[in-house]
């Protein structure tokens, strides 16, 4: 309640249009060993967005991403993910019902590993700082909705050095990877 209170109060502080929109698409990513092990899979987010001057946009969002998968020597693991991203988006003001765009902004990233092989730690996680780049299409529809078609890029590598019970390993998640899909959201 306290959340949609927030949103009514952003549209009069800013007198702006601002929007909230659900998001789903397919997380394919870029890093070998990450390819190697859980390929790609569906990733789901929520994200704000407040319109700051003519054809700029910010937004604040979160995204979440799991997969389970074998590695090669026959073990089995999963991983979670959520990142929260943050933001500038140029949002093209020249069509009235198609609008492309073009933004970037840091992210932050907790990934938290499981695995079976007795030889690794069974559980890590960690935190990583890291970048996103999107580009899309906004689609007016009707009123107060409007679809978004979206192609992003999240550079991000996070320290995974752990000395629990285990030897050391030293490495990095290199958990880059592209996310391709579309959202539904709604105008204020």
């Amino acid at each position: 309640m306290k959340f949609l209170y927030l949103l009514f109060a952003c549209t009069a502080l800013f007198s702006n249009e601002c929007f909230l929109e659900a998001k789903a698409g397919y997380f394919l990513p870029t890093g070998s060993r990450f390819k190697k092990v859980f390929s790609g899979s569906g990733i789901y987010g929520l994200e704000f967005d407040i319109h700051v001057k003519k054809a700029v946009y910010s937004w604040m969002g979160v995204d979440y991403f799991y997969q389970s998968g074998n590695a090669t020597n026959g073990s089995s693991g999963n991983i979670q993910m959520a990142r929260l991203n943050a933001g500038l988006m140029l949002v093209s003001p020249y069509f009235e019902k198609i609008q492309p765009y073009l933004g970037a902004g840091p992210q932050l990233t907790y990934i938290h590993t499981h695995t079976s092989a007795p030889t690794l730690i069974h559980n890590q996680g960690n935190w990583g700082a890291g970048g996103l780049f999107r580009t899309g299409v906004y689609i007016k529809p009707f009123c107060h909705f409007l679809i978004d078609i979206f192609a992003n890029y999240s550079q991000q590598t996070i320290s995974m050095h752990q000395t629990k019970r285990k030897p050391v390993t030293l490495h990095k998640a290199d958990v880059s990877g592209f996310s391709f899909g579309a959202g539904l959201a709604y105008r204020f």
